[in-house]
């Protein structure tokens, strides 16, 4: 990188000297150096493909600036355009043989198109160069890392620890490697041993916070955050962290203005971290969380973020796939996700795909679920797929090169924001003709134009919504989705109340949606409720972090200690057998309960809940309109209110309601597998013909029009 662009400090004077340059490259279109100057302005802000054109159009010239070439092939390689990268490189090596990083990543580009044999020489001459130092191995485990290759950067970075055993920045790589294997506590030892070898190392310390969050210390974790904002209070990771944790453990309003102020400082440092765009997903996330924010504010907030992260996406149009256009043609269909076990995912598709019509629909399955993760719907799952093709740590360029080799006519999407909003990416650039978001990180419009179909339903998305969507909206007759109730499902039971004496309420959620504007709800209920009690159980709800949030703010709505009740997590199936103490489930808002909503209804248990303007605030509505229990949906927060209390009140209407509630539900389209299988078929065939009606009207030859004779004017 150039002496002049190092001295540029702040995105918006990047911005400023990109659009001065640009203006003076067009009346001096031959000023190969400002134009290289853009090009390495464009990989600061990580635009690689505006770089790497750039840095071709020069080689092609003949360049004989070392660094044109090798700008050119680290930003091929860092955007997974391997073919282009193995071209520049060899333009260079021609000129500049014994360039290191040249040859190092010629290297990456050959092993990613899978010419070992090439890479394993060009790796021999790297090391027979004599200049490799720490700077060497640093720069290879960073590299493998950030392109998610476990394997290699195990490897490098174990030599790179041989030679130089102390070096904070490899031990904190080597965390970073186990952490992605989910392995915390080995992950967090090479943390900790950086942060010995360097106590100023702001990356091990948020590292270490980081996995303090995962092994379920909040408490711990907050302190190492605020640790490293003592040392650099501007430091935007750490102050996401610290958001982050809040926001887990219930406290999404409260972690707003740290997210704000933590993404203003990296989106305006010179050179964007590579969490920014996991940290900006996150506030996107964490934002549905939050009660009163206008839909168009959450909307907007999601546009923003693709142009921001998809900046450097080179789109495939639609209409330029090649596809067999035939409406009635056996159609191949892609799935993606990293949720394909038990899992909202797993459970709320797994019937859709065991009943859909195999003679009609090929089903590809592009999983990033480790091995490790796999379970029993896992196997029942990947049955039912034609192919299953594993794309864990796989560059989005690539899988979305893999799934135009398989020839996907229908791509669904989902994963969303609920992995970091990574494969968002991979939409933008366009993987199949068709491209649909279903289930998976699904709250609201993806905001991507790219995105072709959202399936949905009209109580998720009423009549009038539309013009919150980028997509279009197919609404299925029934739910959006199909409830998979698991076999070793317990039994329900008898009414708790009637033995007990007291009214039990419930909430099994996840705990980032027991916010403080839900609490102060449901205090009012219990208020209404003498002697009734709350029950709290799942993940994180074991750690004091969580349970002080609860309480203390119980406690300030007038709600004591003794009647709240709070548990950590369990297997899966002991965890569906605490419904069996609750009499009614109280409903979080504004992000309301899914899978949680369809379990607790098959547990015999009610559910009240209060529906908010987003798609992830109607969830719980439309599930219990579809099974047939509209009237446990509220209009307000008085209805809310009056709903729980009347209830709570009639315990033998309640005990009879929940005798006869499995069977009921039995019998509705919530859990009817064969039936939102066919309604799942006609979505899709409609999407399809869509498409081929498009891509014949776009082939047909433009009709031209011949020039009528000009009408000879008679003399007079």
């Amino acid at each position: 990188m150039s002496d002049i662009v190092k001295q540029t400090k702040t995105l918006r004077e990047i911005q400023e000297t990109i659009t001065e340059i640009k203006n003076h490259l067009i009346t001096h279109p031959k000023d190969y150096t400002k134009m290289f100057a853009l090009a390495q302005y464009y990989y600061l802000l990580e635009e690689y493909r505006n770089c790497s054109e750039i840095c071709h159009k020069l080689a092609d010239l003949g360049a004989e600036q070392v660094d044109v070439y090798s700008t050119g092939v680290r930003a091929d390689v860092q955007s997974g355009y391997f073919k282009e990268a193995i071209k520049i490189a060899e333009q260079g090596l021609k000129i500049f043989p014994d360039h290191l990083n040249l040859n190092l990543y010629y290297s990456h580009a050959l092993t990613n198109v899978s010419r070992y044999k090439d890479a394993e020489d060009i790796n021999e001459k790297i090391m027979s160069l004599g200049s490799v130092g720490v700077e060497y191995f640093i720069s290879m485990s960073s590299f493998y890392l950030q392109n998610r290759d476990l394997k290699r950067a195990a490897e490098v970075t174990q030599k790179g620890l041989v030679k130089y055993p102390d070096n904070a920045n490899l031990l904190n790589n080597m965390g970073n490697i186990f952490i992605r294997s989910d392995s915390l506590i080995e992950g967090t030892e090479y943390y900790l041993a950086a942060l010995r070898s360097d106590p100023q190392n702001l990356s091990a310390l948020i590292n270490i916070g980081s996995s303090m969050e995962r092994l379920r210390s909040a408490y711990v974790a907050e302190q190492f955050f605020d640790q490293a904002l003592e040392m650099d209070p501007h430091n935007g990771v750490a102050l996401c962290s610290k958001a982050g944790v809040m926001a887990n453990h219930g406290k999404a309003q409260e972690a707003m203005p740290l997210f704000e102020e933590g993404l203003e400082f990296i989106r305006n440092s010179a050179v964007k971290n590579t969490m920014y765009t996991t940290h900006s997903s996150n506030y996107i996330f964490f934002q549905h969380y939050v009660p009163n924010r206008s839909i168009e504010t959450l909307v907007n907030n999601i546009k923003n973020f693709n142009k921001e992260s998809c900046v450097d996406i080179i789109e495939k149009p639609s209409l330029e796939f090649e596809n067999e256009a035939s409406k009635n043609k056996k159609l191949r269909v892609g799935l993606i996700s990293k949720g394909f076990r038990v899992h909202p995912v797993g459970q709320m598709i797994y019937q859709a795909l065991k009943h859909i019509d195999k003679s009609q629909f090929s089903l590809y399955c592009y999983t990033e679920l480790p091995e490790d993760n796999k379970d029993y719907l896992t196997e029942m799952l990947y049955r039912e797929m034609d192919k299953v093709i594993g794309v864990d740590n796989v560059l989005n360029h690539n899988v979305v090169e893999r799934m135009r080799e398989d020839e996907i006519d229908i791509l669904i999407e989902m994963t969303g924001h609920s992995e970091g909003g990574r494969r968002l990416q991979m939409i933008a650039e366009r993987a199949a003709p068709v491209q649909v978001k279903w289930v998976g990180g699904l709250f609201n419009t993806s905001g991507l134009k790219q995105m072709d179909w959202l399936i949905t339903d009209h109580i998720e998305t009423p009549e009038g919504v539309d013009k919150w969507y980028t997509e279009k909206l197919y609404r299925m007759p029934d739910d959006y989705i199909v409830y998979n109730p698991p076999t070793y499902a317990p039994d329900v039971k008898s009414l708790p109340a009637s033995t007990n004496g007291y009214v039990t309420f419930g909430n099994l959620n996840n705990l980032a949606k027991t916010n403080s504007y839900s609490i102060e709800l449901w205090s009012k209920v219990m208020h209404a409720v003498p002697g009734s009690k709350i029950l709290f159980k799942g993940n994180r709800m074991h750690e004091e972090f969580a349970q002080d949030h609860i309480h203390t703010t119980f406690e300030k709505f007038g709600i004591t200690r003794d009647r709240v009740i709070i548990e950590g997590a369990e297997m899966h199936q002991k965890f569906l057998d605490v419904y069996n103490r609750i009499d009614i489930a109280l409903d979080p808002h504004p992000y309301t309960g899914g899978l949680t909503t369809c379990e607790a209804l098959w547990m015999g248990v009610p559910v009240v809940t209060l529906p908010s303007e987003t798609f992830a605030g109607r969830h719980a509505a439309t599930h219990l309109t579809n099974a047939a229990m509209p009237e446990w949906i509220a209009q307000n927060e008085e209805d809310y209110i009056d709903i729980a209390v009347k209830w709570a009140n009639d315990i033998d209407g309640l005990a009879k309601l929940r005798s006869g509630m499995r069977e009921h539900v039995s019998k509705t389209p919530l859990v009817d597998g064969p039936r939102f299988a066919k309604n799942l078929e006609i979505a899709l065939r409609h999407m399809w013909s869509e498409w081929c009606d498009a891509k014949e009207a776009a082939n047909k030859p433009k009709k031209v029009s011949k020039p009528k004779p000009k009408k000879s004017k008679k003399r007079k």
